[in-house]
């Protein structure tokens, strides 16, 4: 199961939960702006109001690769991004652009790792009865698990997609890391014309739907200093970071009497997790295997890294009191407000095999 990330934000938009979950100057920064605001910068609703103007480029990429399919060409894509970046509301949208009974979507919210799963869950003769031409499955990266037999139903779905890429057009959603572990084991990439990574936004981009958003609401905006700039380095161009740190540096003050506008002013004592370079190597392979797994059970974590089912939980537990991980019922994951601090982290600790 995933867990939704627009959870953590509903968190923060509620005012019972505020007290709970931020502590001190977060807690008034949030508590104190206009619901109305606030509730712009909802998640999924916000990357739905956005996804068409700031994924032009992913979305030209996979529409020229459409039209080589037309022309007889084996055409499959790959939709890679970071877990809460949007690929799953990216990937709904298209369905405009495409024939009207053409498009079928499946997401995965669970693992699959076996044949029978995957072939009720993928039934070739059914999408030729309809005649679905357009064939998008996402979270893909849940068609593995990192155990003895756990790969079974990915080389299925991959041999599935070689065989009928004539018949069908296949548009495939991954997470960042899932696709670069299994690339370096699979070296699939040859069965996908078209890679289509989502693209980090830089200062100007985020400048653009920020302020865009804004305004159509009618608040008035003051930026002071190179915000923007800022918000494209604390967050990598993360969009779910980003929406944080915004709220964070947002504060409605009175500009003269009767008029409100939102001032926003560049916070350097956000995202500060002042424990990275402490992590263990243990600790490390686990933020990477919680990127790659998109969310793992305890179970899973334990045949993920072949370690005891206790040093799984103490490890786990290590990460959510470090406010590295959340967890929801039964699946741990990165948080994704942490996500640009543990990139970097992964980045720099050698001794962990990670490619951006």
């Amino acid at each position: 199961m995933t867990v939704l990330w627009d959870n953590i934000f509903d968190a923060y938009f509620h005012e019972k939960e505020l007290h709970e979950k931020l502590e001190g100057r977060e807690e008034k920064a949030i508590y104190h702006l206009p619901q109305e605001y606030l509730e712009l910068w909802r998640m999924p609703r916000f990357l739905e109001a956005v996804t068409g103007d700031i994924r032009r480029i992913e979305r030209g990429a996979i529409m020229e690769s459409w039209q080589n399919w037309h022309r007889g060409h084996s055409s499959a894509v790959a939709v890679i991004g970071y877990l809460g970046e949007g690929v799953s509301l990216f990937l709904n949208s298209l369905q405009p652009y495409f024939g009207e009974g053409q498009f079928y979507y499946l997401k995965l919210n669970r693992k699959v790792t076996g044949e029978k799963d995957l072939l009720e869950l993928i039934n070739i003769d059914k999408l030729h009865q309809d005649k679905a031409r357009v064939i998008v499955i996402d979270n893909c990266h849940h068609l593995f698990l990192r155990k003895p037999g756990g790969f079974q139903a990915l080389k299925m779905f991959l041999e599935i997609i070689a065989a009928t890429s004539k018949n069908f057009f296949w548009i495939t959603g991954w997470g960042r890391q899932s696709w670069i572990y299994l690339g370096n084991i699979f070296g699939f990439e040859h069965l996908f014309s078209t890679v289509v990574p989502f693209h980090k936004l830089d200062a100007l981009e985020l400048a653009e739907l920020f302020l865009t958003t804004a305004a159509s609401r009618g608040f008035q905006v003051a930026v002071k200093g190179d915000f923007f700039v800022r918000m494209a380095e604390v967050t990598g161009g993360l969009i779910t970071p980003a929406i944080y740190y915004w709220l964070m540096c947002s504060e409605e003050q009175e500009v003269e009497p009767g008029v409100k506008q939102i001032v926003l002013q560049e916070r350097t004592d956000i995202f500060q997790y002042q424990w990275m370079e402490e992590l263990s190597e243990d600790e490390i392979y686990l933020l990477l295997a919680l990127l790659q797994g998109d969310g793992l059970s305890l179970e899973q974590i334990k045949d993920f890294l072949a370690m005891d089912y206790l040093w799984c939980r103490m490890a786990t537990g290590s990460l959510v009191k470090k406010k590295l991980a959340i967890a929801e019922k039964d699946v741990c994951l990165v948080n994704p407000l942490a996500l640009p601090a543990v990139i970097k982290a992964l980045t720099k600790r050698r001794s962990v095999i990670f490619t951006r």
